[in-house]
């Protein structure tokens, strides 16, 4: 589906499955002020300005897009769920002010710095498998977040 204009009419939809489609341009979507879940998996999305409006966003899943800066998430403060596992994402600042995450898939991402998580007193579980990252920052990482279930190679 690349044209998602129909479905921006949809006010009061609350969870939208998009994955492996054609998907790219998420401008209809910007209205969708209800939605709580969104699949945006294998689909050609880059640029996630249109939806950091949703607020009631609790779920967002991006695994496989050519997806760089997540700094539009960064008033996303609702989610509890985020799928970023196979995207270009290197830097993952923005996340420090989702204190409401539980869970955090970073699997063979870009991501080398852990530290924006050390806040995130509810991240129940994250995967950094396939990141290289060095057993002293999962160490110190597993101190700052000892509730914390941490998946690596």
């Amino acid at each position: 589906m690349e044209d998602l204009t129909p479905i921006g009419c949809a006010p009061n939809l609350r969870r939208l499955v998009l994955s492996n489609t054609d998907t790219m341009d998420l401008v209809p979507l910007s209205g969708l002020r209800r939605l709580e879940e969104l699949w945006l998996d294998y689909t050609r999305v880059s640029d996630l300005n249109p939806i950091s409006s949703l607020t009631s966003l609790t779920e967002l899943v991006l695994r496989g897009t050519p997806v760089r800066d997540i700094l539009p998430l960064l008033e996303l403060t609702r989610l509890r769920r985020l799928g970023l596992a196979r995207t270009l994402v290197s830097d993952i600042e923005p996340l420090e002010t989702l204190t409401e995450l539980e869970h955090l898939d970073l699997y063979l991402t870009k991501v080398i710095d852990l530290l924006p998580l050390s806040g995130l007193a509810r991240l129940r579980e994250f995967d950094v498998t396939g990141l290289g990252i060095a057993d002293k920052q999962l160490a110190w990482l597993r101190e700052k977040l000892p509730q914390c279930t941490i998946y690596n190679d």
